[in-house]
C-alpha cells in the first residue's frame, strides 16, 4: 500500500509518499497551488505505484480551505482513495508514537502517512455536491451577518446612552429600518429642527413603506429637542457610521435569506415540516452535514456537531455533571441548538421531551441539549427518507424511532 501525506497550507503543500511493503518514505516534495504542480503530484504518485491496481491512499487535514482544490483534483484524477481525516488523530497517533515531537510541516506530511499506513478505519473524501456547498455558504454568511448585527445593534445602544438616551425611549430596537434612517441622516441638533411630516415622507420614500410613520417620527423630534444631552456633544460621524453598518449587514442578510429559500423550498422541504424549523435552519442542516449517508446513527450527528456529552469515569468515581464536547462543527451545532430553541414551542414532541427534562430538574441547556438529540433524531430519519414530518405524539412515536 502506498501512503501520500499532505500537510495543506495556503501558499504550499508538503508531500511525503510512504511505501508499506518497504516500510519507508519513498518520496518528499513540496507542491504550490497551481495546475502545473498539482499534475506533477499526480504524474508522481502515478510512477510511484506501477501497478494501477495498487492501493494508493492520499490523506489531507481536514484544517480549512487551503486542502479544497487540491483534495477535489486528485479525487477526480481517480486511482487512488482521497480522504479527509480529523487532524485530532493524526495529532493522538503522532503522540502515541512519541511523546514529545517537533512541529514542522515536514514531519507533519510524513505523520498523516503513517496514520494511513497504521490502518485506521477512515472514510473516502466524497466531493460536494452543488445543493450542500451553495446551502453552506449561504447559512455561513448568515451566521457572520447576525454576529455583526449583533455587535453593531450593541455599539449604536451604547453611544445613544451617552449621546442621546431618549431615542432608546422611542425606539427600543434601533436595528429596525426607521431608526437606522434617522440616525444615519439627522444628528440631534437637525431632528429636533425637523418637521414630522416632512420626516415621515423622506422615510417612506426612502424605504418604500405604505404607510407614513409620523406618529413615530413626532416622538423622534420630540425626545431630540427635550434630550438632557447637548447637541453639539452629538457624536454624529460614530452613531452615523454605526447605522450605516448595521443596515448594510441586515441587507446583507436579507438578501442571503432570498437567495437561501427556494434552494431549501427545492431539496430540502420536507424539513421545514417540522414545526419551528425555518429557512436558515434548514440551511446549516444540509450544508454542514453534507450527504446523510456518511451517518450511520443519531449519535454520529450529534459526535459530528461536538454535542455529545463527556463522559469522565475513574474507579468507583462517576463524574454526574459534565459538559459537551464541543469538539465537532461549531455551525452545525449552533444550526441544532437555534432550531431547538424555536421548535420546543411549537413541536410537540419536543415540547414534551423539554417540559420532561426541566420537571426532572436539568437546567435550561442540559433539557435544550436533550430536545437537540430530538430534533437530529427527526432531521435523520427525513432526510435518509425524504419523508415529511408527521405528528405521532399520539402514539408516542417520533420520526427516526
Amino acid at each position: 500500500m502506498i501512503c501520500v501525506g499532505i500537510d495543506a497550507a495556503s501558499k504550499k503543500h508538503d508531500v511525503c509518499i510512504y511505501e508499506s511493503s518497504v516500510e519507508r518514505v519513498v518520496a518528499r516534495l513540496r507542491i504550490k497551488n497551481t495546475a502545473d504542480d498539482y499534475k506533477k503530484l499526480r504524474d508522481t504518485i502515478w510512477a510511484i505505484r506501477g501497478n494501477e491496481n495498487a492501493d494508493v491512499r492520499v490523506g489531507v487535514e481536514s484544517t480549512g480551505a487551503y486542502s479544497g482544490a487540491l483534495v477535489d483534483y486528485l479525487s477526480d484524477a481517480g486511482g487512488m482513495t482521497v480522504i479527509h481525516i480529523n487532524p485530532l488523530l493524526t495529532s493522538m497517533y503522532q503522540k502515541c508514537t512519541k511523546v514529545h515531537y517537533a512541529k514542522t510541516d515536514k514531519i507533519d506530511a510524513e505523520g498523516i502517512a503513517r496514520f494511513l499506513r497504521s490502518g485506521p478505519k477512515v472514510r473516502e473524501y466524497t466531493p460536494p455536491s452543488y445543493t450542500q456547498s451553495k446551502c453552506r455558504e449561504i447559512y455561513r454568511a448568515i451566521v457572520d451577518a447576525d454576529k455583526e448585527i449583533a455587535r453593531l445593534s450593541c455599539r449604536i445602544k451604547s453611544l445613544l446612552s451617552l449621546n442621546f438616551p431618549e431615542f432608546i425611549g422611542v425606539f427600543s430596537r434601533p436595528k429596525e429600518r426607521l431608526p437606522l434612517f434617522i440616525l444615519s441622516h439627522y444628528d440631534m441638533a437637525s431632528l429636533s429642527r425637523k418637521r414630522a411630516e416632512t420626516l415621515a415622507s423622506e422615510a417612506a420614500k426612502a424605504l418604500h413603506l405604505s404607510k407614513k410613520p409620523v406618529s413615530k417620527c413626532r416622538a423622534a423630534i420630540q425626545a431630540a429637542k427635550s434630550s438632557v444631552c447637548a447637541p453639539q456633544r452629538y457624536d454624529k460621524t460614530l452613531i452615523s457610521g454605526a447605522a450605516k453598518m448595521l443596515a448594510v449587514a441586515l441587507d446583507c442578510k436579507q438578501e442571503a435569506l432570498r437567495e437561501g429559500r427556494p434552494l431549501v423550498e427545492e431539496h430540502a422541504a420536507n424539513l421545514l415540516s417540522i414545526p419551528g424549523v425555518g429557512v436558515t435552519s434548514v440551511l446549516g442542516f444540509v450544508g454542514e452535514l453534507g450527504e446523510i449517508d456518511n451517518f450511520t446513527s443519531v449519535d454520529e450527528i450529534m459526535s459530528f456537531m461536538g454535542m455529545d456529552p463527556i463522559v469522565y469515569e475513574s474507579g468507583d468515581y462517576k463524574a454526574k455533571s459534565t459538559r459537551i464536547s464541543k469538539k465537532g462543527s461549531p455551525y452545525l451545532r449552533n444550526a441544532f441548538y437555534v432550531a431547538s430553541a424555536v421548535a420546543r414551542l411549537y413541536c410537540p414532541v419536543l415540547k414534551a421531551k423539554y417540559e420532561k427534562k426541566r420537571s426532572e430538574g436539568k437546567s435550561y441547556r442540559c433539557a435544550l441539549g436533550h430536545v437537540a438529540r430530538g430534533l437530529a433524531s427527526m432531521v435523520f430519519h427525513l432526510m435518509k427518507t425524504g419523508e415529511f414530518y408527521v405528528d405521532k405524539s399520539i402514539t408516542g412515536q417520533t420520526p427516526g424511532e
